[in-house]
Order: structure tokens, then C-alpha cells, then sequence
């Protein structure tokens, strides 16, 4: 759905802008943040192992809302962060958390990495995040390690969910959202692309169902 592709551009702008900030990068993972990237940790850090972000939306719900204003429904958007790192060998001659050679490092890496996330997401949220979303109703997260195979290996989602405002899903929203992404944000041709494609499905002459049909002479069931 587009109010998906929308959510997971506003965070991705929100945490890795198209460059650094005055030489400053929004979280430890620098720029290896990645939109829906579906192959393993170790081939998108192969040259180097180093922290890595990856965002997914997952689940939407719908709960009851008042029909008054025009809104039957509620949406809510599971939003996903998948925050990894794996411990590298040879820097044990200082503490950093970019080149954890450690356990307790490469643990700090994860809770560090996360803080950022958060801070840039519900502390003082970016603006095209806050205005792609209406609030963040629930914050949750899960762990996973590894030390078989190699390095030990860290990972942590990130769970927000995340309810949408009342004019999610339009057009006109998801533009509107576009246009607070930093220049040069690959998201707003995406958006766009999106967007138009689904103004175009809009815009077709559909005949209703029972165009055409004689109700009077359909026999009744039962």
C-alpha cells in the first residue's frame, strides 16, 4: 500500500538524509541504511563488517473510528527497524563503538544505534516522519544473537506502531509527505511514482457491479 511505502521513506530520510550533516551522520550505521533490503547482513557489509539498519513495514490494522467526520477506521502501521552488527576482529587496541571487538561493545553498538533511532523518530521526530504519521501508540523491541559461523553477531528490531493520519493513503498525502524529504532523497521520485500510478487506477471508468442487470429477476436464495 502506499501509506507503507510512505511510512518506511519518511523514517528512511529521518535517520540517513542523502548526506551528513555537517559531517555528522544521524546514527552510528552512517549511511548503510536500507529500504526493504532482502538479502542477508553479510553480503550488504561485505567488505566490511559494520552496523547496518534495514526498515520494513509489516502489519496494518484497522480498529472502529467514528463515522461523523468521514473515517470508519483507524489505521495502524507496524513500522520495523532492524538494527545488526557483527563484532571485528583486530581492533582491540581501543573502545569504539563503530568497530566493536567486543561482547559489551558490540551490545553497546546495538543500544546505542537504537537511542539514535528513537531520537530521530519520536523524541524530536524528523518533519516528513511527523507528518507522515499521526502518533506512535506502542514501542517494543526483540533481540537476536549469534556466535556460531564466524564473529558474533548482534541484531535488535525496533517496533513502532505507528497510527496514520485521516488523509493516509491519498495521493495528495503521500506528495505532501514527499515534499519534506531532503533534496536529493531517491524517495520522492518513489513517492511519485507511486503516487501517480495510483491516481491513474482513480481515474478509470469502472462499471459497478450490477450495471446492466435486472435485479427484479434474480431468483432469491433460499
Amino acid at each position: 500500500m502506499l501509506a507503507q511505502l510512505v511510512l518506511r521513506r519518511a523514517a528512511l530520510a529521518a535517520i540517513c538524509p542523502p548526506a551528513s550533516i555537517g559531517g555528522v551522520w544521524p546514527t552510528l550505521a552512517q549511511d548503510r541504511v536500507f529500504d526493504s533490503r532482502l538479502d542477508g547482513y553479510d553480503k550488504f557489509v561485505a567488505d566490511e563488517p559494520r552496523i547496518a539498519i534495514v526498515i520494513y513495514t509489516e502489519e496494518m490494522r484497522s480498529q472502529p473510528g467514528s463515522t461523523v467526520n468521514g473515517q470508519p477506521h483507524t489505521p495502524t502501521i507496524q513500522l520495523i527497524l532492524q538494527v545488526t552488527a557483527r563484532q571485528i576482529v583486530g581492533h582491540d587496541d581501543e573502545v569504539s563503538l563503530d568497530t566493536p571487538w567486543s561482547d559489551p561493545l558490540l551490545e553497546a553498538a546495538i543500544d546505542t544505534t537504537c537511542s539514535q533511532i528513537l531520537h530521530r523518530l519520536i523524541v524530536k521526530p524528523h518533519a516528513a516522519f511527523f507528518q507522515a504519521r499521526s502518533k506512535v501508540t506502542d514501542q517494543s523491541s526483540e533481540p537476536y544473537r549469534e556466535s556460531e559461523g564466524g564473529s558474533p553477531l548482534a541484531a535488535r528490531a525496533i517496533i513502532l506502531s505507528c497510527q496514520m493520519p485521516r488523509d493516509y493513503g491519498s495521493p495528495a498525502w503521500a506528495r505532501k509527505v514527499a515534499a519534506l524529504l531532503p533534496d536529493g532523497d531517491a524517495g520522492r521520485q518513489i513517492i511519485e511514482a507511486a503516487a501517480a500510478a495510483l491516481e491513474a487506477t482513480m481515474a478509470l471508468d469502472i462499471q459497478t457491479p450490477l450495471t446492466g442487470v435486472d435485479i427484479t429477476k434474480v431468483t432469491p436464495i433460499g
